[in-house]
């Protein structure tokens, strides 16, 4: 087996993140050969063989770009890119996911790279034993993320436990809350610190009203977590193993329509920071999937309850935010 494709299957087991480069098409004269692969680790290393030092430079910085968004790109390196034929016909190439770059090795050739990041598979950490906590484990585990169960044994001690949650979180990920509201908040006060992008609880409109209400006094949640009380996308789930359903699809819509993030926390001021105007709390509009349009104003909420409420009587709540 190629060694470089070995190597891209022990990362993937290992979870590390990587970026996989394979050589597709080349003009002579070049020493890069037509299929050959290399690997970029995050750490700027490169495994593999696709082309010479110039390349080399100029591929470490596409990978790292690729690294931070988790979008594949093409790379044509070229002495004259203007006059490659096939590229010339193709307008707006860069809006396309392919980038050209001047070839500044003496040989003169062109090599055409595919690079494809492959980030690790992001946490899914499901707090509790309840029927709806297994089933959302069962389910994910057929899915890309790393599942981990977590839940509170009669003779267990809170403290180690907390430690436990905290531990496991610390990477960030998504966390599901589904312990039939045994140990809700003391789980919502361990995962205060962790940077999730996403927190689910299972929880009735009464009971999510008030954890809310706690996460909104003093909260310590990164403004990129979005925060979900009922969990799950409202699709009149009954059943444990619907409502299971219901969150997973939550999570994989929140995942897919916002752009992976590097380890570095952004910037807050890089963010469009909105307050949702039923429950107030502070939302990123870059990142929240659950917006409304009214008044010519695009409103963003922290989940699918709070944009049902406004869209039910739109006018309330805007009296309400300018007052």
């Amino acid at each position: 087996m190629d060694p470089v494709l070995q190597e891209a299957a022990r990362r993937d087991l290992a979870g590390e993140p990587y970026v996989l480069v394979t050589v597709v098409r080349t003009r002579p004269p070049t020493s890069a050969i037509l299929g050959a692969h290399a690997i970029v680790s995050q750490d700027h290393q490169l495994t593999g063989y696709v082309g010479g030092e110039c390349t080399r430079r100029i591929l470490l910085e596409v990978a790292e770009g690729a690294l931070t968004d988790g979008q594949p790109r093409l790379l044509l390196l070229s002495p004259h890119p203007e006059d490659d034929d096939e590229w010339i016909r193709q307008k707006n190439v860069e809006d396309r996911g392919v980038l050209i770059k001047p070839m500044t090795c003496h040989s003169g050739g062109t090599v055409e790279l595919f690079v494809e990041p492959h980030l690790a598979s992001p946490l899914l950490l499901v707090i509790g034993d309840s029927p709806v906590a297994r089933y959302v484990l069962q389910i994910a585990s057929h899915l890309n993320f790393r599942v981990q169960g977590a839940a509170m044994t009669p003779d267990a001690n809170w403290e180690t436990f907390k430690q436990q949650i905290r531990q496991l979180s610390q990477d960030g990920g998504f966390a599901v809350l589904a312990t039939m509201g045994q140990y809700d908040d003391w789980a919502i006060d361990a995962l205060q610190d962790a940077p999730l992008s996403y927190l689910g609880v299972v929880a009735s409109h009464r009971r999510g009203a008030l954890l809310r209400e706690r996460f909104s006094q003093g909260r310590k949640f990164d403004n990129a977590c979005i925060l979900s009380i009922p969990a799950g996308l409202d699709v009149h789930s009954r059943l444990p193993e619907e409502i299971a359903v219901s969150i997973v699809a939550e999570i994989i819509q929140i995942r897919r329509q916002t752009k992976p993030t590097s380890v570095e926390v952004s910037s807050l001021l890089t963010k469009t920071v909105v307050i949702d105007p039923v429950c107030h709390m502070t939302v990123n509009l870059s990142e929240t999937p659950y917006q409304a349009v009214y008044a010519d104003q695009t409103w963003g909420f922290c989940a699918s309850s709070c944009r049902d409420a406004f869209l039910e009587d739109p006018e309330r709540y805007v009296r309400s935010k300018e007052a």
